[in-house]
């Protein structure tokens, strides 16, 4: 069975070499090398998937330094789990990004979320060492505490991607998520923010973070028009089922908004995936999402097993948020805590959950998927 499975996995190789040559990507050497190296270590985490144990590093690396929040969204209740006292120190998050570095090595994606990372004083801070570390830094913030001197720390730390989460072009719409006022503050900051990249000639990817949901549906053509117009890249999240896997925090009511007027998803997903150039997802993201909006039938094998490693504000180690934890950086590195029997024993069990939650946070992806994601954020 492994074998056939191997068979698939290669394929996709074919098919990748093939896109490469027919865009005439001019690559550097150390960027062949990275390509190379990610391409192995992609193969191995399927492989990984069936051992239940990794013989992989995960390139999904994610931590939130806070889970306090300046706002509270609709389907989010992560801002009342922010508890300042437990937040680690600038020190503790400079040992886990060590340890990261000497792990995996620089290059690969380091990616700071919350609550909103904007609120750690030291946020600036953190983010100049990953830089140092030379890792591919995202920030995703709510957009609305950016100011002249945020935008232009931002601007000098030159980050490799920030997302800011836009719902809707129409101010009711995003302000019925995210709070009265808040679309204004919102839009302005992302055009700002897009203005002080551009004045200093930096590639810094700014990507609009959109949860398509009932209420907005009908407006993400109008939107991703709005991006295409603005040089900007836009990422679309679904709202995901009620979750029953020991899971306290967001996502808890968010399958309300899912979208139910089949006409509807068909005739938005079906522009979306024909005008994919400003899109971060991939083609199979975008299908597979319109499908579980449709209440379709969907084969979906979650990659977190081998790929997803999450940091949460006190250090507690997660391979899926839903999921208990399975270590602390404060007690053990995280290297250890990735190849530790807890962890092996968790990966059993999630390979074994139904849920759908975010897909390409979590779906296992294949080669050409990930040229997709290469083209998407290079190009």
């Amino acid at each position: 069975m492994i074998f056939a499975r191997l068979k698939l996995f290669f394929y996709p190789i074919k098919t990748y070499k093939k896109a490469l040559i027919q865009e005439e990507i001019m690559l550097k050497t150390e960027d062949m090398g990275f390509i190379a190296k990610n391409t192995v270590n992609h193969l191995a985490q399927n492989l990984s998937y069936h051992l239940d144990k990794p013989i992989c590093f995960p390139t999904m690396i994610y931590f939130a330094p806070t889970l306090r929040c300046n706002l509270q969204c609709k389907y989010c209740s992560i801002w009342k789990e922010g508890n300042i006292q437990e937040e680690m120190s600038l020190e503790k998050w400079k040992e886990f990004l060590k340890d990261i570095y000497n792990w995996v090595g620089k290059g690969q994606h380091i990616g700071i979320t919350g609550g909103e990372p904007l609120l750690r004083e030291d946020i600036f801070e953190i983010l100049g060492f990953i830089r140092g570390l030379e890792f591919k830094t995202s920030l995703t913030t709510n957009g609305t505490l950016l100011n002249e001197k945020i935008i232009e720390k931002l601007t000098e730390l030159n980050l490799f991607n920030i997302n800011i989460s836009l719902e809707s072009l129409n101010e009711k719409t995003h302000d019925f998520f995210r709070g009265k006022g808040n679309f204004e503050k919102t839009l302005k900051n992302i055009l700002k923010m897009k203005q002080a990249l551009k004045d200093n000639n930096l590639k810094t990817l700014l990507i609009v973070e959109t949860t398509l949901t009932s209420e907005n549906l009908n407006g993400a053509v109008d939107l991703l028009k709005f991006c295409e117009e603005n040089n900007l890249k836009i990422h679309f999240g679904n709202v995901v089922e009620n979750l029953q896997i020991d899971y306290q925090g967001n996502f808890e009511k968010e399958s309300e908004y899912k979208p139910k007027n089949s006409e509807d998803i068909d005739r938005v997903f079906s522009f979306l995936i024909s005008h994919k150039k400003n899109i971060v997802n991939s083609t199979a993201e975008l299908k597979m999402m319109q499908n579980y909006y449709k209440d379709k039938k969907i084969s979906f094998k979650c990659s977190a097993t081998a790929r997803n490693i999450f940091v949460n504000y006190n250090g507690e180690v997660k391979l899926c948020q839903y999921f208990p934890r399975v270590g602390n950086i404060k007690e053990n590195s995280i290297r250890n805590i990735w190849h530790s029997e807890k962890a092996n024993e968790q990966r059993k069990i999630m390979k074994n959950c139904k849920k759908i939650c975010q897909f390409d946070c979590y779906k296992q992806k294949s080669l050409f998927e990930e040229y997709e994601l290469y083209k998407a954020l290079y190009h």
